[in-house]
């Protein structure tokens, strides 16, 4: 379960579903368990939007179109223990957070020019959605876990 090598301590996301949509309310437990001490910022959890493009380098680098961070527990030291931490926490996603991440609704022969065009010229993107946990230690070290999720 925790399968992190080195570093202070190892982190888990657990998660009931993985597909959402706007309006809904993602619940989960972050679980931090610490092989050995750290001074940390705190811990956090957050949901990140990007929209990638199809072809990587040709038309540029991943764009952020969302990112919401909620913390779960504050700076101290964290220290070690037979069992995690488990923090759980609740994410409520926007209504509006789809928009502008999808082509516009075009419908018939017209529509599929347009997704076709999109494909060919590699100018198209796809929408990536993910929650990361993450224990913010300075000087690096930060202990973390990405998750990926679907909002559609």
């Amino acid at each position: 379960m925790f399968g992190l090598f080195g570093g202070p301590g190892k982190i888990e996301v657990q998660l009931n579903n993985f597909n959402y949509a706007p309006g809904d309310t993602i619940e989960g437990t972050v679980a931090l368990k610490m092989d050995k001490a750290a001074k940390a910022k705190g811990l956090s959890i957050m949901l990140l939007g990007e929209l990638i493009p199809l072809r990587p380098g040709k038309h540029g680098n991943n764009r952020k179109i969302f990112e919401f961070s909620q913390p779960l527990d504050g700076e101290k030291d964290y220290q070690p223990s037979p069992e995690p931490a488990v923090y759980p926490f609740k994410i409520v996603i926007p209504q509006g957070v789809l928009k502008g991440t999808q082509l516009p609704d075009v419908g018939g022969t017209a529509g599929d020019v347009l997704k076709a065009a999109t494909f060919l010229s590699g100018a198209g993107t796809r929408t990536s959605w993910s929650l990361i946990a993450k224990l913010d230690i300075p000087m690096g070290g930060d202990v973390s876990k990405k998750v990926q999720i679907n909002i559609a």
